[in-house]
């Protein structure tokens, strides 16, 4: 779990749409390496992107570290004013994508409209993220049949059987309480049905890789990463992986 979140703190610092870093922290000591201030800092300065602390031992109270911080990022902010925009070409984009409050209509229309989309994406050198572990239970032996060798796929098979096992084990069945009441309504049946509307966002690009949560990709094109159905959880997790850009794809139905 530590590293998990060391991971991603440092993917949301190092997402190129950062500029600058602050790092503010109250606890003199949170007894582990992997996430305390300075070793967080380091990694952050190796990048090249400016990183400064606002610690509350090092000001003598929360209040003077966050002060200390708003004048920080005063600075930073002025800095970042005299950076000037360039364009370049599409390999240099990565976004993540998730679906949600599906129907009877999202497999159909709203998700191969945005699969199409990644489709020309990773033809053109991007990188594309997808996640919802969850959510591709049922059309999980599809999936894996579009990665790139062996090793891929049994990752990637390894992390949805896992997933379930995880639910069964605390006395749950994923697969009989999803999909929820709302997608009931939209005219969803069964998970196994769910899913195989949900895969439909990613297009038909073979599947690269399988990343952790917050896991960078080493490579371009498609790639699935692990994480719960949240839309709370699974977005910072594709911007720490690195997604300049996320698309949520919704069914017929509409976040209150």
């Amino acid at each position: 779990d530590k590293q998990t979140l060391a991971r991603f703190l440092l993917g949301l610092a190092l997402n190129p749409n950062v500029a600058s870093v602050i790092i503010q922290q109250d606890a003199v000591n949170l007894g582990t390496t992997e996430i305390s201030s300075d070793v967080l800092a380091d990694t952050i300065a190796k990048s090249g992107k400016h990183v400064e602390l606002a610690l509350a031992a090092r000001e003598k109270g929360t209040m003077k570290a966050l002060a200390h911080g708003i004048e920080l990022a005063q600075e930073m902010v002025f800095e970042a004013s005299r950076l000037r925009r360039e364009p370049v070409d599409e390999s240099h984009l990565t976004i993540g994508v998730k679906c949600g409050m599906s129907d009877a209509t999202s497999g159909v229309a709203g998700n191969p409209v945005v699969g199409a989309a990644l489709d020309r994406l990773a033809e053109a050198g991007g990188t594309v993220l997808f996640g919802e572990t969850t959510e591709v239970i049922g059309a999980e032996h599809i999936v894996a049949r579009r990665a790139i060798n062996q090793d891929v796929a049994r990752a990637f098979l390894e992390m949805v059987e896992l997933t379930e096992a995880r639910s069964k084990a605390v006395g749950e069945d994923i697969r009989g309480t999803n999909p929820g009441p709302a997608n009931i309504d939209g005219g969803l049946s069964t998970l196994e049905e769910k899913s195989l509307g949900a895969i439909h966002k990613v297009g038909t690009s073979p599947l690269m890789g399988v990343l952790r949560y917050a896991e960078r990709p080493t490579s371009k094109g498609l790639h699935f990463m692990d994480s719960w159905q949240t839309y709370s959880s699974m977005l910072p997790g594709f911007a720490a992986s690195g997604a300049t850009l996320t698309i949520f794809q919704l069914g017929g139905e509409t976040i209150p």
